[in-house]
C-alpha cells in the first residue's frame, strides 16, 4: 500500500531546510479549488507542496502531479509547516473545507512566517471582512467565479 509523505512529530522533519531550490507555494487542502490552483501554479513553473489531514487525496495528487505532499497527523501544525519549508515559501493557500483551519494556518503563514501572498478560503461570509482587515486575501463560497477570483488575487 502506498502512503503519502508524512511527519509524525516524533523525529526531526526530514526535509526541513534541506532543499536548495526555493519552494514557491504551499497549499493546505486537496479539494477542487486546491487542485485548480495547483495546476495553475505548476503551469507558471512554481514548486508546490500540498498539506492535508486526509491521506488518500494526497496519494492521488502524488500519482498525478510532481509535488511534495505532507500528511498532517497530529495537532502541532507549525511542525508540518516547517517541514514544508514555509520559511522560504513565497505563497500560502488555505483552501481546505474547514474555515477555521484555513484561517489558523493562513494567519500563521502571514503573521509568524511573513509570507507575502496568503490566500484564505472562508465559506462563512460573516468572517470575510474580519480576516481581510487582518491582511489575508479572502475568497469564499458566495463567489460564483471562485477559481478566477483566487487567480486574480494571486496576480494582484
Amino acid at each position: 500500500m502506498q502512503t503519502a509523505n508524512s511527519y509524525s512529530g516524533e523525529n526531526q522533519p526530514y526535509l526541513t531546510f534541506v532543499r536548495v531550490d526555493t519552494l514557491d507555494a504551499l497549499i493546505f487542502g486537496c479539494g477542487r479549488l486546491a487542485i485548480m490552483v495547483l495546476e495553475y501554479l505548476q503551469k507558471q513553473g512554481c514548486n508546490v507542496t500540498v498539506l492535508d489531514s486526509e491521506q488518500n487525496p494526497l496519494i492521488e495528487l502524488e500519482k498525478k502531479y510532481t509535488i511534495q505532499t505532507i500528511l498532517i497527523k497530529d495537532p502541532v501544525i507549525q511542525d508540518y509547516l516547517q517541514e514544508a519549508n514555509i520559511r522560504i515559501a513565497e505563497m500560502f493557500f488555505g483552501l481546505s473545507r474547514c474555515d477555521h483551519t484555513n484561517i489558523l494556518l493562513s494567519q500563521i503563514a502571514k503573521h509568524l512566517f511573513n509570507i507575502s501572498t496568503v490566500i484564505c478560503h472562508i465559506e462563512d461570509p460573516s468572517l470575510h471582512d474580519i480576516y481581510s482587515q487582518l491582511g489575508l486575501k479572502v475568497v469564499g463560497k458566495s463567489d460564483s467565479q471562485l477559481y478566477q477570483k483566487t487567480i486574480d488575487l494571486l496576480e494582484a
